[in-house]
């Protein structure tokens, strides 16, 4: 979980209200993970044995896979493509330069 966390940091700026998916996984970074997931309610009887998933456990999955789906399709985010032309865009004032290197994709760079 860390690992995914930390390298959402990085794509946290291309995902629209990643705020609020995220939240529900750093609430349960610290968690027992096997212990949210299952809670075992006894009717009384041996067979009675009923699981039950806890409500944060539902929410951090439906946040997680929210989270994946955003980053592989977040419209503006593309990878470097190695079959396509790279353009170098300089920016001047009178205070400043910079440059990025940059590739067209479907008519935007």
């Amino acid at each position: 979980m860390p690992s995914f966390l930390g390298s959402l940091n990085y794509y946290s700026r291309f995902i629209e209200d990643f705020a609020i998916y995220a939240s529900v996984l750093y609430d349960l970074r610290e968690a027992n993970f096997y212990e949210i997931a299952q809670k075992v309610i006894s009717t009384g009887d041996d067979e009675g044995v009923v699981v039950e998933e806890d409500g944060r456990w539902t929410e951090a999955r439906t946040a997680f896979a929210t989270l994946k789906n955003k980053i592989v399709n977040a419209p503006i985010l593309q990878h470097f493509d190695v079959d396509r032309q790279p353009v170098v865009v300089v920016y001047a004032s009178k205070w400043a330069i910079s440059a990025a290197l940059m590739q067209e994709h479907d008519g935007v760079y």
